[in-house]
């Protein structure tokens, strides 16, 4: 399992373009280039940009034809796939030579000509901006990126689908509109047509769903996102709301980022595993507990398995997020993802603290970092009462969810997927922590995409991003709220 991604441009963008999409028009190409233009700048100005950004930017730029000329070194500065920056290249210097979307006559001597005179002018205006530099002049349409905006009043486990959909806003989930959920649609739709249309996505007392249904429903959610944001009651009319009896136990993941070292140190003491050879495409197979991998038997040592070393703290809740960022001490950094468990029954360690008889005051993540902090000889006393373990692969990209896609902030949803169908729709209401708001409600259209080896039934956990704001709300949410899957009608 794994801030949100905020800049105005990139955003924009790809509401007007998403893969599968129809031909862009002319007006669109222009907008997203600008948008596109904008975001290369970024770089000038002091912003960042998350891998959810990247990934978005991306989707933008494989459908426009216009792309600005300082795009390309932008998408190999921020580690773009290879592919995207080739083609924003060539995009630049030759938009002639990347495929149409739209049927196009083939150029005759003008057309050629007026191509060589774009590219004269597009060289032209780079020296100019390269010698005045981009950072001076602030784009006029940049606007304030899309913050979380609490909205209506607090959610109740009783409220029904009416009141829901009352109250819902694409702010509540760090959007500008829900336009910008198509880069995740998609994502479970390429994952759901490749299950048998026929077979069961979730076969259950009380729940029977098939693959055709669950892809059924994603294209239309899809159809209907230019009205959402106007009408989001449409929902209502367009789907059957299938209730989650008893409602869900909400708790949050996040990507964290961890110093690490590529050798052992005294400091960096604790190995991170990647998976042994003989788990490799098994399921709920048992293999040794965590006090037998790191403690005095040290079953793994010797196999060659260590793909880094940290703070065995930080190893221990970087196996709780199921993924991360490791940031070595040469100024290098490398994407750790989820590759498999140990098979063992997974012990929440705030329980175990206070089953010891040791005192927490709230029991949050928080809290109970800065207590093993505090008592470095109780570490292992309480890490060893969790057998369940969890390796990692490298990545090059952030974290990736079980159906293989990265997952989006307050999007992308960890489910059991014997409960609720993989890929599936679901409309989830909770009262979030917030550092800001201190409680606050939080309303959403979310995607079954992710699992994890605590999430069982009635759970899910709603993947928060990274950074101080998404470590603070998954650190401490912990809280009951109703949820419905969506089924198209």
């Amino acid at each position: 399992m794994e801030h949100a991604w905020s800049m105005h441009g990139p955003r924009m963008a790809h509401a007007w373009i998403t893969p599968g999409s129809a031909a862009l028009n002319c007006s669109a190409q222009r907008h997203t280039a600008q948008h596109l233009r904008i975001a290369a700048c970024q770089p000038c100005t002091g912003q960042s940009f998350s891998r959810a950004a990247l990934h978005r930017l991306s989707a933008a730029a494989a459908g426009c034809c216009q792309l600005p000329p300082c795009f390309s070194g932008f998408l190999q500065k921020r580690g773009a796939p290879l592919s995207l920056q080739r083609n924003a290249s060539l995009s630049f210097a030759f938009p002639s030579l990347l495929p149409c979307r739209q049927p196009c006559r083939q150029p005759g001597r003008k057309s050629v000509r007026l191509h060589l005179q774009q590219l004269v002018l597009c060289v032209l205006l780079l020296t100019l901006v390269l010698a005045t530099g981009c950072a001076k002049k602030q784009p006029a349409v940049m606007e304030e990126a899309p913050t979380f905006v609490p909205s209506g009043p607090a959610v109740a486990m009783t409220e029904t689908p009416k009141t829901f959909l009352s109250h819902i806003a694409p702010r509540s989930q760090e959007l500008f509109s829900y336009r910008e959920m198509a880069p995740t649609i998609r994502k479970s739709l390429v994952y759901a047509k490749t299950r048998p249309a026929n077979g069961y996505a979730v076969n259950r007392a009380g729940l029977k769903v098939r693959w055709s249904e669950i892809v059924a429903s994603l294209e239309l959610l899809r159809s209907l996102l230019p009205e959402l944001d106007k009408n989001p009651d449409i929902l209502r009319d367009k789907f059957r709301w299938v209730p989650v009896k008893n409602g869900i136990k909400y708790s949050g993941y996040y990507q964290p980022s961890i110093k690490a070292s590529r050798t052992r140190t005294d400091i960096y003491s604790q190995a991170i595993y990647a998976l042994p050879p003989e788990l490799k495409g098994k399921r709920r197979h048992r293999f040794y507990t965590r006090a037998a991998i790191d403690g005095p038997r040290q079953v793994l040592k010797g196999r060659n398995l260590e793909l880094a070393w940290a703070d065995p703290v930080d190893v221990y809740f970087l196996q709780i997020q199921g993924s991360g960022k490791l940031l070595f001490e040469d100024g290098t950094t490398a994407y750790l993802n989820y590759a498999g468990q140990n098979g063992h029954k997974y012990r929440a360690s705030g329980r175990i603290i206070r089953e010891k008889g040791y005192v927490l005051q709230s029991g949050d993540v928080l809290e109970q970092r800065a207590w093993f902090k505090k008592h470095p000889d109780r570490q292992q006393e309480i890490f060893f009462a969790n057998p369940s373990y969890v390796f990692f692969r490298y990545s090059t990209r952030g974290a990736v969810g079980a159906i293989n896609q990265p997952v989006d902030d307050y999007l992308s949803l960890a489910v059991d997927r014997t409960f609720l169908p993989l890929g599936g729709i679901v409309a989830f209401g909770v009262n979030i922590p917030d550092p800001v708001y201190q409680k606050c409600p939080l309303r959403g259209i979310g995607f079954a995409q992710d699992t994890g080896g605590a999430i069982k039934r009635n759970r899910i956990d709603i993947y928060c991003g990274s950074g101080e704001r998404a470590n603070y709300i998954a650190s401490n949410l912990d809280a009951a709220g109703p949820a419905w899957l969506l089924l198209r009608r």
